[in-house]
């Protein structure tokens, strides 16, 4: 995986109306200047351009912390009775519907 440099960290704005005007350089600073840039429009992110090998790196990543979360729920619950595991996560479920509603 590449190490993504501190200067990739930082998101430039640009509206939609100037990406348009300009966006072979903007695409440019994308890709070989690695600049993340914040698609605007009326004050709202519309979209994110980001450079196609961070992005890879971020969902590699995403997806490794993912198998390891599932990997630790299966280790923490595995004595666990899958009938009593069950009725917890539908619990846990209402609980958190009733509250988003």
């Amino acid at each position: 995986m590449n190490q993504i440099q501190p200067k990739t960290l930082t998101t430039r704005k640009v509206t939609v109306s100037k990406a348009r005007e300009d966006f072979s350089n903007i695409v440019g600073n994308v890709f070989y200047g690695y600049q993340t840039i914040s698609l605007m429009k009326g004050g709202e992110e519309m979209a994110i351009m980001v450079n196609p090998t961070i992005w890879k790196d971020y969902m590699s990543f995403l997806q490794k912390r993912v198998w390891e979360v599932i990997a630790d729920v299966q280790k923490r619950n595995q004595n666990v009775d899958p009938e009593e595991l069950k009725k917890d996560i539908e619990q846990a479920l209402l609980e958190v519907r009733s509250k988003t509603v």
